[in-house]
């Protein structure tokens, strides 16, 4: 991706007041009035159980409790610990208005998770679409009943997890962080900045699931759990190549570093 091409940015603060609600679910008409650049939300949904809750996808304002929501954001998923099934699924997708090239792409977010509950779950999945066809697809805080909860895991094309990029305990109750997935030709890694603490972290390098070039399509989902999920701050930018003056300069400081020798 060329640095000339824009940047895509969601932070949501162009959502009318009268949108705004703890209860009602939004709509993709209302999520593209004014809060993003460079892209539109369509598939807007909620399904299965997570409906009996006070919410399945709706855009909250600022929440000084909630850990990097500071403005307007986006609230996906079961709100209350109710007790019936883990077949609850709330999505929306986000179509870029031009495929981004994945080298030297960064895409970036803060997250935070309201309510943990009990139940296994596959977390908050964050994937990227080349057309219909996956390229990458992580999961926030997946877990098991009883078991361990796992900071990120990657996932394959048919929704199962294939590892755990990072072990860490990221995402408690009421607990938030900034995310930034690193993208190169190849491959990614994941980084976290914890808002309790400022815990850092990064994963090791992971392969995507093909040999796409590029991707044009971000799908967020929570699925099978007592959890939701706060969405804001969403940028897709390029990585800045070292310029070729940058480039020279490092060999005319190693060739006198040489001469000195």
């Amino acid at each position: 991706m060329s640095s000339a091409q824009a940047a895509v940015i969601a932070n949501f603060e162009g959502i009318a007041s009268g949108d705004i609600s703890n209860s009602a679910n939004t709509t993709a008409t209302i999520l593209n009035s004014d809060t993003t650049t460079g892209g539109t939300w369509s598939n807007v949904t909620a399904t299965g159980d997570v409906t009996d809750s006070t919410s399945a996808s709706v855009i909250q304002a600022g929440d000084s409790t909630r850990q990097g929501m500071t403005g307007n954001h986006l609230y996906l998923g079961r709100a209350t610990n109710v007790d019936t099934g883990t077949t609850s699924s709330a999505t929306a997708t986000l179509t870029l208005d031009s495929a981004q090239t994945l080298a030297n792409t960064s895409l970036s977010f803060d997250a935070f998770m309201d309510n943990s509950g009990s139940q296994p779950s596959n977390g908050f999945m964050i994937s990227l679409f080349d057309g219909n066809t996956m390229v990458m697809s992580i999961s926030l805080m997946n877990s098991s009943d009883p078991g361990p909860r796992y900071g990120v895991a990657e996932y394959n094309a048919s929704g199962a997890k294939v590892s755990n990029l990072i072990t860490d305990d990221i995402f408690a109750n009421d607990t938030g962080a900034n995310m930034t997935i690193n993208l190169s030709a190849t491959s990614y890694t994941v980084d976290y900045e914890m808002y309790t603490g400022g815990t850092t972290g990064s994963s090791a390098s992971k392969n995507y699931l093909n040999s796409a070039t590029e991707f044009n399509k971000i799908v967020f989902t929570t699925e099978g759990s007592k959890s939701a999920w706060g969405l804001d701050n969403l940028d897709i930018s390029a990585v800045p190549e070292p310029s070729s003056t940058a480039l020279i300069g490092l060999g005319g400081l190693a060739l006198i570093l040489r001469r000195r020798k």
